[in-house]
């Protein structure tokens, strides 16, 4: 081994293992996140940290279409509002590929005009396309001050991150889904004055929901009856009924 590829070893190294602690750092930030907004913080500070990137910034359409910033580093307010919505792909698109851009002042392909990089003082760039759903939702951005000759090993840990983000992206756009429907089931229940009960046949314990628990005087706290709380609460048609369990 040449002497500098000694000296380059150790550098390597550090690089691998601020690599490995970024996408562990963000795999847990994604487990304990609340909300999009605080995975999409802990992966722009991590891409800064750990990539040597000097900003960072992750990008999202929202429903109307248009590609906004969700978070950011470093980057100014004037600069943010110049390149809102513009995006090298489609929202939707299914194959996608990222873009990097060694230097920015040597390429007439970005959709952003070189004066406006050039007074932000971005040389470099890579687009990296976030996935789900079965197509494109978004993008994050790493900017560079200077020239950089993006390695394939670098992408390769770009196209991690952005796998780890837009699964967060999915499972939070799920969860809400969720909920949402949860919410309009309980606004009809309360519109229709109408109560659910369900039972486990392992356990005969009755589950109930709020409206219903309204409905029969019962505590509005009380999520479950036994069996033989539950047929004192209801009436002789519904009690004959359940013995049919």
């Amino acid at each position: 081994m040449s002497s500098s590829g000694q000296k380059r070893a150790p550098q390597e190294q550090q690089s691998e293992v601020r690599q490995l602690e970024l996408l562990l750092d963000l795999a847990a930030a994604i487990s304990h996140a609340k909300g999009p907004h605080e995975i999409y913080r802990a992966a722009v500070r991590g891409l800064v940290h750990s990539l040597s990137a000097d900003r960072a910034a992750i990008r999202i359409f929202d429903t109307d279409g248009v590609l906004r910033f969700k978070e950011s580093v470093s980057l100014s307010e004037d600069y943010r509002a110049a390149v809102e919505d513009r995006s090298p792909w489609q929202r939707g698109t299914v194959d996608v590929q990222p873009i990097v851009v060694s230097d920015v002042s040597q390429t007439t392909s970005l959709s952003v005009d070189r004066q406006v990089l050039a007074k932000e003082g971005i040389r470099a760039m890579a687009f990296i396309p976030l996935m789900a759903n079965g197509g494109l939702i978004g993008t994050f951005v790493l900017y560079y001050n200077a020239r950089h000759e993006f390695q394939p090993e670098e992408i390769r840990v770009f196209q991690a991150i952005a796998t780890h983000i837009a699964r967060a992206w999915a499972r939070q756009h799920v969860e809400k889904a969720l909920r949402d429907s949860e919410e309009r089931l309980l606004f009809a229940q309360r519109a229709a004055h109408a109560g659910v009960w369900d039972c486990d046949p392992h356990t005969n314990v009755i589950l109930i929901s709020a409206e219903y628990a309204k409905l029969h005087g019962l505590a509005s706290d009380q999520p479950s009856l036994t069996h033989e709380e539950w047929l004192a609460s209801v009436g002789e048609t519904e009690a004959s009924t359940a013995t049919n369990w």
